[in-house]
């Protein structure tokens, strides 16, 4: 079935498998439907097939429309003989015969079925602009159905609603034109076709917004994501927010709680507290077609979803997004285009997607437009039909305005069968429109009204060409009388009208009210004692999946000296750092890798490039320092002994300040001097649940593992003010004694689950905390915090936390 639609593999599947006359095969189509070469639908293979065929058998009734409105489409089909109607003789067109109970509509002021609306020229010697006749032809189709509206017409023996009305365009941006048309008259509609949602302006949307979760330290990301329709800024208030650095880290706390939020608890979850903390389902729905828009936006996160449960991380989820928005898959019900709205509205629907489809009365506003495709390519794709395989491509051959005419001629053809389709889709009345527009010269109405009679020579082959020339040369006048002659010619089933003007916006929209809605009450009553903690929530109250960079502070003297003292302090600054050891290779000093490095990133987080020499002065003291008495110093490791930002994740079943005060003061005698002072004073809110956060460096040397925290926290100017009072005071100040335990802990259980006889003397070997700014390898220990807990306290402290890791 449907076998118009068939393409050459596919036939030459089917003769081969069932050609050999051994059973009988049906081949059933329609060659007047065959609208779908985009997706490799060949008339030709069907012709070729029909030809291969031991009987025809013509089915030429027709059960959808009125039997007027039957003869209308005959009459406009065979106004200029019927051998060439669809261009080739060997697409014939034959009178149909209706058999359809179609319910008539009974309009006052119009009798016939068929209405052709004219365009007229504002000047006789110029065609009318597209714009113009697009802008038009909207405004006339809304004032149309407000006429019909407020004329009362009947449907048969019911009024004529909404939803019996189509409005059928070529492609999406009709659509949208004739939407919007619709709505400055009140009159709701609803669009619709066979279009993936991952080809909507949505999808680019929410990607760029999604790349900015997954890698939230990726400040142009950022700036991308913010600048969409999704969340509302323009350039001017990004430009402002990025000149007040605490909202621009208040920006960027988000976005890494949302991807913690993904990563731990999945795709909607994240989506639902995005969109709701960023109010972006009602600033959707405001937008021009907001209703379209909030429809796709809300499609695509189900996809998303969908696509986020086959698999495993977040990169991989995005390169799947971005790969089916590159090559969208073939079409399925899952990633159709949905309707806005299940309302009482106007469909509009493209052509192709009509397919199949029928509607009691339905609007073509742009059956003028036949501006060819072909026209302005420089290569071409045409049927050699002399050729067995007769699909061919023509780059710039000597016959290259030979095959391009064929070319033109294939394509005029297909357009000649998208207005059948469309002509077709009506059951009791069609309106189109037509006149001397810029495009029209080569429309498939120009063809079936006013393509020429008289043979001259090369006319078969050039047919487009000539059609264009001859349509150039007539009045309005001429235009008019060849309309005229139709209306005559159909036994008054086609009436000739000029374009209506818009109507008036009418003061309500035909729209029931909505009945007053009220939300259902809670009758249980919810948990809040489990939650997700990090360090933040337990050192500050807030809970944050932000890893755990410097506090913001006001930035460095600016008294022209470029050293890492005078580097800009804040929340910025340490995110750019910690990028930059991210990125670099330890054991790789090639100065022109890593200052390329260091200097894009840079530019990524707004800091200018004269910064370069001294990040890269800093790295190479910073790698050089030693960290022990064993020779180990960063620039030691190599890619495989080290991973960067490890996030962790583990069950807590009871946690509160004074039994975690309890734990430390039993093991006070072994406790770092950072961690003692002040031991009465520590607090913190009870958690139960999970503990999550990020480690900026877990490294592995001599079979030990350790992590280490870098801090580009503001001390001092000299290296003296990161010696081993003022880091302990920093510590503790800080609460990093609090972090550094709650990260050894995680590490500890880690390493526990992943080694064979694990213990934890012989294979944890501590904890460092880097302040950067004061490390040097001529100034030992100056920026260097280590501390390694006692086995007996961080077993302690795994017993007090619980949760069976």
């Amino acid at each position: 079935d449907e076998f118009q639609d068939t393409d050459p593999v596919q036939y030459e599947i089917f003769r081969t498998v069932y050609g050999d006359g051994t059973q009988p095969v049906f081949m059933v189509g329609d060659p007047k439907q065959t609208i779908y070469s985009f997706r490799g639908a060949d008339i030709f293979a069907y012709l070729k097939a029909r030809e291969s065929a031991t009987a025809r058998y013509t089915l030429d009734t027709n059960h959808r429309a009125t039997p007027e409105l039957v003869a209308a489409v005959n009459a406009l089909f065979s106004a200029r003989g019927r051998e060439t109607s669809f261009v080739y003789e060997a697409i014939p067109f034959a009178d149909a015969v209706s058999a359809a109970s179609a319910p008539v509509l009974k309009d006052p002021d119009c009798a016939a079925p068929m209405v052709v609306w004219t365009l007229a020229r504002a000047e006789s010697d110029s065609l009318i602009t597209k714009g113009t006749a697009r802008d038009q032809g909207s405004a006339a189709v809304a004032a149309e159905i407000q006429r019909l509206y407020d004329s009362d017409v009947m449907l048969g023996d019911r009024p004529l609603r909404p939803q019996d009305i189509a409005v059928l365009v070529r492609n999406h941006s009709e659509g949208m034109i004739v939407q919007q048309a619709l709505a400055a008259s009140a009159i709701p509609s609803v669009r619709q076709g066979h279009e993936s949602v991952f080809e909507t302006f949505e999808a680019m949307e929410l990607e760029r917004v999604l790349q900015a979760i997954a890698q939230p330290r990726r400040e142009p990301l950022l700036r991308a994501a913010l600048l969409t329709d999704l969340m509302g800024i323009d350039v001017a208030e990004l430009l402002a927010l990025e000149k007040d650095s605490a909202r621009w880290d208040g920006w960027l706390a988000r976005f890494h709680q949302w991807h913690e939020r993904w990563r731990q608890n999945g795709f909607m979850r994240m989506f639902r507290e995005f969109a709701a903390e960023c109010d972006v389902l009602p600033r959707v729905a405001g937008l021009a077609d907001g209703e379209r828009r909030l429809t796709n936006l809300l499609h695509l996160a189900e996809c998303v979803a969908a696509g986020a449960s086959r698999y495993t991380d977040i990169p991989a989820v995005l390169n799947w997004l971005a790969a089916v928005r590159q090559e969208p898959p073939p079409a399925e019900e899952s990633t159709l285009l949905r309707l806005e709205s299940d309302e009482d509205r106007v469909c509009i629907v493209t052509i192709h997607a009509s397919k199949g489809l029928q509607y009691p009365v339905v609007f073509v506003p742009f059956a003028w437009d036949g501006a060819l495709k072909t026209q302005r390519l420089s290569r071409v794709f045409f049927h050699d039909r002399s050729a067995k395989d007769g699909f061919r491509a023509d780059f710039g051959s000597a016959k290259f305005e030979l095959h391009k005419a064929r070319a033109k001629e294939e394509e005029l053809a297909e357009n000649l069968r998208l207005l059948y389709v469309a002509l077709t889709r009506a059951q009791s009345r069609c309106y189109l429109a037509f006149g001397a527009v810029n495009g029209s010269t080569t429309s498939a109405l120009a063809w079936l009204l006013y393509r020429p009679q008289r043979k001259e020579e090369n006319q078969e082959v050039q047919a487009v060409d000539h059609l264009a020339s001859h349509f150039k040369t007539l009045t309005d006048d001429d235009l008019d009388d060849v309309l005229a002659e139709l209306a005559e010619a159909s036994g008054a089933t086609v009436a000739i009208r000029s374009m209506p003007d818009s109507a008036p916006a009418p003061a309500e929209t035909r729209r029931a009210r909505p009945e007053r809605l009220t939300a259902r009450q809670a009758s249980r009553q919810i948990s809040r004692s489990w939650q997700m903690g990090s360090f933040s929530s337990l050192s500050t109250g807030h809970d944050s999946t932000l890893p755990d960079y410097d506090p913001q502070v006001q930035p460095g003297a600016a008294d022209g000296e470029r050293s890492f003292f005078t580097f800009p302090r804040g929340a910025r600054a340490g995110t750019c750092l910690h990028r930059i050891f991210e990125l670099i290779d330890f054991r790789d000093d090639s100065s022109a890798g890593r200052s390329e490095t260091v200097r894009q990133v840079l530019g990524e987080y707004g800091f200018e490039d004269d910064w370069t020499p001294v990040i890269n002065s800093m790295l190479q003291r910073v790698l050089s320092v030693p960290l022990n008495d064993e020779g180990l110093h960063l620039g030691t490791l190599a890619r495989r002994e080290r991973v960067d930002e490890m996030a962790f994740c583990y069950p807590v079943d009871g946690l509160d300040a004074p039994r975690w005060r309890d734990v430390l003061s039993r093991h006070a005698q072994g406790l770092h001097p950072a961690i003692a002072t002040g031991l009465n004073n520590a607090g913190f809110d009870p958690l139960k649940g999970f503990m999550r956060g990020f480690i900026d460096l877990v490294f592995v040397s001599g079979g030990k593992f350790f992590l280490a925290d870098y801090k580009s926290n503001y001390l001092g100017r000299d290296f003296s003010d990161y010696g081993g009072t003022a880091l302990d005071a920093a510590m503790h100040q800080s609460a990093y004694t609090l972090q550094y335990l709650i990260y050894s802990l995680a590490l500890h259980r880690w390493l526990r689950s992943r080694i064979d006889d694990y213990h934890y003397d012989q294979h944890f070997g501590g904890v460092y905390y880097l302040f950067l700014r004061g490390m040097h390898p001529d100034h030992p220990g100056s920026g260097v915090f280590f501390d390694r807990a006692e086995g007996p306290l961080v077993a302690d402290l795994d017993a007090l936390v619980g949760g069976n890791p």
